[in-house]
């Protein structure tokens, strides 16, 4: 069941356990909402309390209001990366994707909201012929969810771009981390172990050939059309598996034989061998950690090698989540101090 709440005077009011949040007129707060409305996958069971905002403003509003409260949540944009269980999540998730991009041009420099989608972004870098930023065309998550998990192809990343991000830390406290601070790794950031929510990004792109950048977002473009999966089509949450130092995942899969492999509902995308789909409407959470637990299982006896997820798990999987994909790729509660 899907509702509103409200204090009377038409203002959304979270009502969550023994909690009665008066909120901002802006935000929308819905309760038992199902992961197919959340997610690019579409699988999983449902989140008890989802509070959605649009503007970098409200989300630090409504996270330190939360928070202050003392209600732990979780922040995410457009799920283009996760995986919830399927017995859902009974907790407050913070749902921060902007329908329209937030974007202040200052020279080199994009200050973006961290809920805007980053193909957005990245159009809109090519429209003011500002260069870097084309690996991300068509990337289906937030610019938040991108610096979050330092999302890249095609040669780049946004560890190469990312000039700074404005945080809001549990405590309350709001500050500008540069670059350094955020502690890019590959497919990682310091985020992913220090909480913090992510509120506005400065991205530093060089001016360059509007034509050229413009050539080479369509051939990246081009060739995710050919070899990745349209999760508007076909469902999936991205790349399962990071690749391995020195290594390519999908490379690994196909030589062990898992290109023809599939569980209930989910199978391997035949294009691209990284990627789960969710082939029917009926496909649960468990079909999909199954297949990349069984992938995992081929590469690792094929050639010695232990594959990790990319995508991140909410919600409790019981044992059939290894402990160390829960401890590498659970995603991160913030709670309150």
């Amino acid at each position: 069941m899907i509702s509103m709440k409200s204090d009377g005077t038409g203002s959304p009011v979270l009502m969550y356990r023994d909690w009665k949040v008066p909120l901002p007129a802006d935000v929308r707060v819905e309760y038992d909402v199902p992961a197919s409305r959340l997610t690019t996958i579409g699988a999983g069971g449902r989140v008890a309390a989802v509070v959605s905002v649009e503007s970098a403003a409200l989300a630090e509003q409504v996270c330190s209001t939360l928070l202050q409260e003392g209600i732990s949540l979780v922040v995410v944009g457009r799920g283009s990366n996760l995986l919830i269980a399927d017995s859902g999540y009974d907790g407050v998730m913070v749902r921060f994707l902007a329908s329209e991009p937030d974007i202040i041009h200052e020279g080199e420099v994009l200050d973006v909201s961290a809920g805007s989608r980053t193909d957005d972004v990245a159009r809109c870098a090519v429209e003011l012929g500002l260069a870097g930023l084309e690996f991300a065309a068509g990337l289906p998550g937030s610019v938040g969810g991108a610096v979050w998990g330092n999302a890249g192809g095609f040669g780049s990343d946004m560890s190469k771009v990312t000039e700074s991000a404005r945080i809001l830390e549990p405590d309350g406290r709001v500050s500008w981390w540069e670059a350094a601070a955020l502690g890019f790794g590959y497919r990682e950031s310091a985020l992913q172990h220090k909480p913090g929510i992510l509120l506005r990004v400065r991205l530093r792109l060089p001016a360059g050939d509007r034509g050229q950048i413009r050539r080479r977002r369509e051939a990246i473009l081009e060739d995710r059309r050919n070899r990745f999966p349209d999760w508007r089509r076909h469902a999936n949450a991205g790349c399962f598996f990071r690749n391995p130092p020195g290594l390519h995942a999908a490379v690994l899969i196909e030589r062990a034989g898992a290109r023809t492999r599939s569980k209930g509902g989910a199978r391997v995308w035949e294009r691209h061998v990284g990627f789960i789909v969710r082939e029917r409407p009926g496909c649960t959470a468990a079909d999909i950690l199954s297949l990349g637990l069984q992938i995992a299982e081929d590469v690792r006896r094929h050639f010695g090698v232990d594959l990790l997820p990319e995508v991140r798990f909410l919600g409790d999987f019981g044992d059939l989540l290894p402990p160390r994909w829960r401890a590498w790729n659970s995603v991160k509660i913030i709670e309150p101090v």
